[in-house]
């Protein structure tokens, strides 16, 4: 098992706290966006990333601090968890 570096990297729109290879996230880690909310209107997101992509699983906080529980291939949402039928649904892609 290769043990990855955990690095502070800061783009203009957030930061990323997290493993890094090759100056990417890559691995466990942490997304926080800068005075705003994402393109899937998020505002932070923990989970696994692989070559500076959403890549596996990992929950996305919404800007009231609800938490949504998804699976990512390749940075494209996949799955998302209903917590309600405590299942997961597929996500079709468009």
């Amino acid at each position: 098992m290769v043990l990855m570096k955990k690095e502070t990297i800061t783009f203009k729109n957030g930061k990323y706290v997290g493993e890094v290879k090759n100056g990417k996230p890559h691995g466990q880690g942490r997304w926080k966006e800068k005075g705003g909310v994402s393109s899937f209107n998020m505002q932070s997101y923990d989970g696994e990333w692989k070559d500076g992509e959403y890549h596996g699983e990992g929950t996305w906080t919404s800007p009231d601090g609800t938490p949504f529980k998804m699976k990512f291939k390749n940075g494209k949402c996949i799955a998302r968890w209903n917590i309600v039928k405590k299942k997961w649904y597929k996500v079709l892609s468009t």
